[in-house]
C-alpha cells in the first residue's frame, strides 16, 4: 500500500479497487463503470463474472431467481479472485458483477436469436 505525504498508509477507501472496509450494502445506483475502480480490475471482474455465470448460472433467469447454491459458487469464484469481496455483505460486490453479466449475456444472446431470424427471413 502506498503512504500519503505525512508517511502514514493510506486509507483502504481511497484504494483503487474494492475497500477492505466492511459495506453494509450495495451503494445506490452502484454500477461496474461508475465505480471508480481501475479499468484493468473492471475487466478483470468482468471476465471472472462471465466466467462464474457461464459455469454456474441460468442465463435468462434474474440473479434473485437462481439455485442459492448455484449462486453461492458463481459467488465463491469471485471472492477467490477478488478477496476484498469477501468485505461486502451479502457479497453485492460480486452480485453486481454477476447481474451485470447475466444481463450482458442476456441481450448478446436475444441479439444473435433476432439475427438469426432476420437473416433467415431474408
Amino acid at each position: 500500500m502506498k503512504d500519503d505525504a505525512i508517511g502514514s498508509p493510506m486509507h483502504p477507501a481511497t484504494t483503487p479497487g474494492p475497500s477492505s472496509i466492511m459495506y453494509t450494502s450495495c451503494p445506490s445506483g452502484f454500477t461496474l463503470t461508475n465505480s471508480g475502480w481501475e479499468k484493468e480490475l473492471v475487466c478483470d471482474l468482468r471476465n471472472t463474472a462471465k466466467s462464474a455465470v457461464l459455469t454456474h448460472l441460468e442465463l435468462g433467469k434474474p440473479l434473485s431467481a437462481q439455485d442459492e447454491q448455484a449462486l453461492q459458487a458463481a459467488c465463491n469464484i469471485i471472492v477467490e479472485q477478488f478477496p476484498a469481496f469477501k468485505n461486502h455483505l451479502d457479497f453485492w460486490g460480486a452480485n453486481a458483477a454477476l447481474r451485470e453479466q447475466l444481463k450482458n449475456l442476456k441481450d448478446t444472446d436475444a441479439r444473435k436469436k433476432r439475427k438469426a431470424t432476420t437473416n433467415h427471413i431474408a
